[in-house]
C-alpha cells in the first residue's frame, strides 16, 4: 500500500497522499522516532506499513428556507464506517452523494450514497487511490478523481464511461480541482508552496493564478466562477475566479484559520467551525448552528445540494473510536 501523507500536511485533510518522496521528507520534518521492526532469520526487516488516513464521518443535515432566514435540521451520519469517509460532493440531479473512503482493502475507493433509499454503492475499486470525486459538466458517465498513479503521482482523471484516462498528464501533483466549464478546471497543485493553477483541457494551456491557498475550491453555483481560499496577508479571503477572463475578485474574509465553506444557491456561503456552522450575510458571518454531539467536534468540509435543501459536512472521528 502507498503511503498516505503525514500528520504534519492535516491541513491538506488527506485528500490526496503526497508522492512518497514528500512523505519520507515531511516524516523526518516531523522528526518521529521509533524503534525499527524485528527482523525475520534472514536479518531483513519486515517493511514498515504506512498508516491510514485519519479517521472521519460524513453526515446529511437538511436546510430549511424561510425568507432570508436558514435553519438546519438534526445531522445523521450516512457514512456509517470507522476509518475514513471524506470530501462529500452532490451530483447535479441532487439525489446521490459521491465520496472517498477506505473500507479497509488498503486504497481509498469512491463511493455513492443515494438520498432516496440511504444506500451506499461503491463507484471504483482498483489497485490504485482515489479522492474528490465529481462528475465532468454533470455528465453521469464523466466521473473525475484525483487518481494516485503507482508511481505515486497524483493527476486529474476520468475513471468511468467508454475512455478511462488521465485529463491532465503534465501536472502529477494534483491535490484537489474544480470545474471551471466543460472544458477547464481550476486545481490546487502540492508544492513549496502549494498554487492555484488553471488548465484548458482543449488548449492543453496551464496558467498560474495563485500560491498560499487553502484546500477548498468551489464552482459557483451560476457556473461562472471557481472559488478559492488566499491565505497570502494577515486574514484568509474567499475569492473567485472568473471562468472565461480568469480575473480573481475578493468575496468575504474567513473566520480565522477556517477553509471550509460551500455556496447555496442564492449565493450566500456556509462556512464551517470546529463544532458549527456559520452564514455569511451582508453583514458578516451569523452563527448558524452549533453542535455538542461529540462525532461533530472537528467539522470541516462541507458541500450543499444544487436545490440547496441539503448539506453534508465531514466531522473527525472522536478520540479512540
Amino acid at each position: 500500500m502507498r503511503p498516505i501523507a503525514p500528520a504534519a500536511l492535516a491541513r491538506l485533510d488527506y485528500t490526496a497522499p503526497l508522492k512518497r518522496r514528500g512523505w519520507l521528507l515531511a516524516a523526518l520534518l516531523l522528526a518521529v522516532t521509533c524503534a525499527p521492526p524485528p527482523a525475520d532469520s534472514s536479518g531483513t526487516a519486515p517493511a514498515e506499513v504506512p498508516a491510514p488516513p485519519p479517521g472521519s464521518e460524513i453526515f446529511l443535515l437538511s436546510l430549511t428556507r424561510s425568507g432570508d432566514s436558514l435553519s438546519v435540521g438534526p445531522p445523521r451520519n450516512i457514512s456509517n464506517h470507522p476509518g475514513y469517509d471524506n470530501q462529500p460532493w452532490f451530483s447535479p440531479d441532487g439525489a446521490s452523494i459521491y465520496f472517498s473512503s477506505n473500507r479497509g482493502d488498503g486504497e481509498t475507493d469512491i463511493y455513492r450514497y443515494a438520498l432516496a433509499g440511504g444506500t451506499v454503492d461503491q463507484v471504483t475499486s482498483t489497485s490504485t487511490a482515489e479522492y474528490s470525486p465529481t462528475l465532468a459538466g454533470g455528465d453521469p458517465d464523466s466521473l473525475t478523481v484525483v487518481r494516485v498513479e503507482e508511481n505515486g503521482a497524483q493527476r486529474l482523471w476520468r475513471v468511468n464511461g467508454p475512455e478511462t484516462r488521465p485529463l491532465i498528464t503534465g501536472i502529477d501533483s494534483v491535490g484537489y480541482y474544480a470545474w471551471a466549464g466543460p472544458e477547464a478546471v481550476v486545481m490546487f497543485v502540492v508544492g513549496q508552496p502549494h498554487s492555484l493553477q488553471h488548465a484548458n483541457l482543449q488548449t492543453g494551456a496551464i496558467t498560474w493564478l495563485a500560491d498560499n491557498i487553502g484546500r477548498t475550491l468551489k464552482s459557483l453555483p451560476d457556473g461562472s466562477a471557481v472559488s478559492f481560499v488566499d491565505k497570502r496577508g494577515e486574514g484568509w479571503w474567499i475569492k473567485t475566479v472568473d471562468n472565461t477572463t480568469l480575473e480573481i475578485r475578493p468575496v468575504a474574509e474567513t473566520l480565522p484559520e477556517r477553509e471550509d465553506y460551500a455556496w447555496l444557491p442564492d449565493g450566500r456561503i456556509i462556512l464551517s467551525g470546529s463544532n458549527g456552522l456559520y452564514l455569511h450575510t451582508g453583514d458578516g458571518w451569523q452563527e448558524l448552528a452549533t453542535f455538542d454531539d461529540p462525532a461533530l467536534q472537528g467539522i470541516t468540509r462541507l458541500a450543499i445540494s444544487p436545490d440547496g435543501n441539503w448539506l453534508a459536512l465531514v466531522s473527525a472521528e472522536p478520540a479512540g473510536q
